[in-house]
């Protein structure tokens, strides 16, 4: 292999890899960085929900109803994620 079609092949896996000159690739060019900000924002909705759902049921906290309460926190997750599927199958 040439010196040139080395040096375009090492570029090439330098951008493939997460950017170029020390530069990180943006975010709309990594396909994980889709999934990964769905499932943080998921993340903390469920979060949210949860406590939401603790409170009404007269706890302090998601804590304290998961210390209390394991397999009712566990229903609520549950029907969460029935509510909110995170991934829809192809």
């Amino acid at each position: 292999m040439s010196i040139t079609n080395q040096a375009t092949v090492a570029s090439g896996t330098k951008l493939a890899a997460g950017g170029c000159r020390g530069h990180p690739p943006s975010a709309s060019t990594t396909p994980q960085s889709a999934i990964a900000r769905a499932m943080e924002r998921d993340m903390t909705a469920q979060a949210r929900w949860l406590a939401a759902q603790a409170a009404r049921r007269g706890y302090r906290s998601l804590d304290e109803l998961l210390f209390r309460t394991p397999a009712l926190y566990t229903r609520l997750a549950s029907r969460w994620r029935q509510l909110h599927p995170l991934l829809q199958a192809a």
